[in-house]
């Protein structure tokens, strides 16, 4: 069974992913969206986004680290930054399929529509 935090972590990681994989991202952001989806559809993947999301040592690390902020429930509406980062509120904006997560780190930054289904992000207000 796919943990809520693991499951939070495989959606927010995509966002991350071309500054953690360069040239593999898009490959990787594939399979992830993939199984993600496959998963809140009903089949039991937590095993295989696991192993996906280990598979790499960039991803590996990143999950660690997100995995080890204690945010006392899901993530909520707002951005906890990685360890050693500064701490800064940014919203969060979700894909309504509910496979994908953003976070509007830079206010300058537009805010992009969900890779997987081409749809418009939503604020995530809870």
């Amino acid at each position: 069974m796919l943990s809520a935090k693991i499951l939070e972590a495989a959606k927010t990681i995509r966002q991350f992913l071309p500054n953690l994989l360069e040239g593999q991202a898009s490959e990787f952001d594939q399979q992830l969206a993939a199984l993600i989806n496959r998963h809140l559809a009903g089949e039991p993947l937590g095993n295989q986004i696991t192993s996906l999301l280990a598979s790499n040592p960039e991803t590996r690390k990143w999950m660690r680290d997100f995995l080890s902020i204690d945010s006392g429930q899901t993530r909520g509406g707002v951005f906890n930054p990685l360890p050693g980062l500064p701490n800064i509120d940014a919203p969060r904006y979700i894909c309504p399929e509910k496979d994908y997560i953003w976070h509007h780190i830079d206010s300058s930054d537009p805010i992009p529509r969900c890779p997987t289904h081409n749809f418009s992000l939503v604020r995530d207000e809870s």
